[in-house]
């Protein structure tokens, strides 16, 4: 328990300092000109070898720009996703499981916790304020066959492990998995669309 605890403080000091002084990784660079360079050098390296790529499967070397932009936005919506699940982490700290029992309803918790946010999640994108009446019956529409799919996956997840004690543990976490990716899908919207509007 005190290693969970120990990690989960960890990563929420990490993102206190992302969060908090965000000018902190560009202060390190301009202190460290070598955490600069090497930086840079990674960089450079991996662009050649996305260049050679693109050369030798044909393709125009100018979507190296766009491949540049993909992979930000990649990583913004992984560090969304790190964000989510450790909020409902956070929240189960406390718990101190000992038998499957516990395991099971410390699943059940995180799963319902993690359900509960991303209704939140859902909701903000919804009262934002800047849908269509077709784009509001759109996110509608895939929320629920979201839930559909993510309840069905679960169910298969389940399946290797049916009828042993661990079955509903592993069908929770699923849930509680796939909510904390859908809960950084909606906020990412939410985000795209607050940026365009701002």
């Amino acid at each position: 328990m005190s290693v969970l605890i120990a990690f989960v403080l960890g990563v929420v000091a990490d993102i206190l300092r992302s969060a908090v002084f965000p000018a902190s990784n560009k202060w390190i660079e301009r202190q460290l000109p070598w955490v600069r360079d090497k930086q840079n050098l990674e960089t450079n390296l991996l662009a050649l070898d996305v260049v050679a790529k693109l050369k030798a499967n044909g393709y125009d070397t100018a979507l190296l720009a766009h491949a540049h932009k993909g992979v930000h936005d990649w990583t913004d919506f992984l560090l969304a996703q790190r964000e989510a699940a450790i909020a409902v982490e956070v929240a189960l700290v406390e718990s101190g499981v000992q038998t499957q029992a516990d395991m099971n309803q410390e699943a059940f918790q995180r799963q319902e916790i993690a359900w509960l946010q991303m209704k939140h999640a859902f909701q903000r994108l919804v009262d934002a304020g800047n849908l269509s009446d077709s784009e509001l019956a759109d996110l509608h529409n895939a929320q629920k066959l979201w839930v559909q799919f993510a309840e069905a996956n679960a169910r298969f997840a389940r399946g290797g492990v049916e009828g042993g004690t661990m079955a509903p543990m592993v069908e929770a976490e699923n849930l509680a998995s796939s909510a904390i990716s859908r809960i950084a899908e909606l906020n990412q919207q939410l985000s795209e669309r607050v940026a365009v509007r701002g």
